[in-house]
């Protein structure tokens, strides 16, 4: 008697979960960045729309956090998840999607495995960003083109469009997406169908330019501040510097998805695995030359945040022409490869540090920390989610003739502070800030601390700052 086949939705299932796992151990205690911080400070109180480059993000995390907050926490702790769990669907659509391309099921989880070991995948997994929860919406895109690819009628052609833009509306560079899942789309049908495999390509990308101005217009009303250009005029960004090319395409694509991306150099000597192997080239122009403008020159590499749903393709021709041996070293050598840049990367010690020095600070006693670096509201929105702060930044874009009537506010909160016996500290870097000539509102606002308050120094350990006490 034969052995009953496993359903093929256990191996999707347990992928998930073991990656979901995986991820979420290894989830770090710092922010990548600073568009983390702004959100977790909007993931309990923020605009529903969030960023109108990225509009479903912020509601998306709002929701979720609101479901796991007795698991989590805190914003961070849920943000961090919500990475991983968007990474985890991203790797069980790429078990479905592998099965449709043709794996067997030993294959199928090979591929899966590989996309979700894929250094660059497995790092935005494990920290605070739009790319983990993009790389689901990404992965639903790469399913959609395999159900394409299988049968492409006009209704399987429009659910590609309408995944491709919902993708992008995580995060506005799966504006991109079209370029790999339509050409790729095209490799895969071409040896059958010659000129006609261009039509469900066609189909799939005129639906997401369509959503592209149709949306933001249908849901202006509703509070979405999106404009067409809002959401794709990150490509015309920043200066082109021709030296800056190469360099764009070494950080984003060839170290930060290494190995991987070293084997997909070679071209396969299978002739339709070349044409597939083509596509992925044609896809590389658009998301290099976003790297190219927005990575390089005065911008900070992103360690391949843009590029990720190229670690499909990547992965599908290196599974399909290596050994299983070779696909399984190859996958341990990327894991390999994500879990050191995880682990150099994670050292939240100086943060750590610095609260130690402030809780020596204040003895025991409730306190309140007036702020003026990124690095000190990270600290705290990861450690200590609990502590109030205000982060004095906000002077860099107060107008001088808007703080006179910001005061009282300001002065109300502080009767509080007075009323419920809590510390006032103000840190080193706050204070650097207030000394500033510009914004002329910083010098105004130093001023009315001195009037109001006696000035203690204060260095404990690592923190350095100032011990308000109200005068009499």
């Amino acid at each position: 008697m034969s052995a009953t086949p496993v359903p093929h939705w256990r191996d999707r299932a347990l992928l998930c979960a073991g990656f979901l796992a995986l991820y979420a151990a290894l989830g770090q205690d710092v922010f990548y960045k600073t568009d983390g911080l702004a959100l977790v400070a909007y993931a309990r109180g923020g605009p529903l729309w969030g960023a109108v480059h990225h509009a479903l993000y912020l509601p998306l995390l709002h929701a979720f956090d609101l479901v796991v907050a007795p698991l989590t926490g805190s914003a961070y702790r849920s943000a961090v998840l919500l990475s991983a769990l968007g990474t985890a669907l991203g790797v069980a659509f790429a078990h479905a999607g592998g099965l449709r391309l043709g794996f067997d099921r030993a294959r199928a989880a090979l591929f899966a495995a590989l996309v979700g070991c894929a250094p660059a995948v497995l790092f935005f997994a494990t920290v605070v960003e739009y790319h983990g929860l993009f790389f689901g919406a990404a992965g639903l895109a790469f399913w959609a083109l395999t159900r394409a690819a299988e049968r492409p009628t006009p209704a399987r052609a429009l659910a590609l469009g309408l995944a491709t833009y919902l993708a992008a509306s995580v995060h506005a560079t799966g504006h991109l997406l079209p370029a790999l899942t339509c050409t790729w789309l095209l490799a895969l049908r071409f040896p059958l169908e010659r000129a006609r495999a261009l039509v469900a390509p066609c189909i799939a990308g005129a639906v997401h330019v369509a959503l592209l101005f149709g949306v933001p217009a249908l849901t202006r009303a509703f509070g979405n501040a999106a404009t067409p250009e809002s959401q794709a005029g990150f490509l015309a960004q920043q200066q082109f510097a021709p030296l800056d090319l190469p360099l764009a395409f070494a950080r984003e694509w060839l170290l930060a998805f290494a190995p991987l991306s070293l084997l997909a150099l070679w071209p396969p000597r299978d002739a339709k695995l070349r044409l597939e192997w083509y596509a992925l080239l044609v896809a590389l122009v658009p998301y290099l030359l976003a790297s190219w403008a927005l990575n390089t020159g005065f911008n900070t590499p992103e360690r391949g945040a843009y590029w990720l749903p190229l670690a499909l393709p990547a992965a599908r021709l290196a599974i399909a022409q290596l050994p299983r041996t070779g696909a399984v070293l190859l996958a341990l050598a990327c894991a390999a490869a994500g879990i050191f840049q995880v682990v150099r990367h994670d050292d939240p010690s100086a943060s750590r540090a610095w609260l130690a020095g402030f809780d020596a600070a204040r003895q025991g006693k409730p306190a309140v920390l007036l702020i003026g670096h990124s690095n000190e509201a990270a600290a705290l929105l990861v450690e200590r989610p609990e502590q109030e702060y205000v982060a004095l930044d906000f002077l860099r874009t107060l107008a001088p003739e808007t703080l006179a009537a910001y005061m009282p506010k300001f002065m109300a909160v502080t009767e509080r502070w007075k009323s419920e016996r809590e510390r006032v500290y103000i840190t080193a870097s706050a204070r650097e800030l207030l000394a500033l000539v510009e914004p002329r509102c910083g010098p105004a606002f130093r001023q009315w601390l001195e009037h109001a308050f006696d000035v203690l120094p204060v260095e404990s350990g690592s923190f350095r700052g100032e011990w308000l006490v109200p005068k009499r």
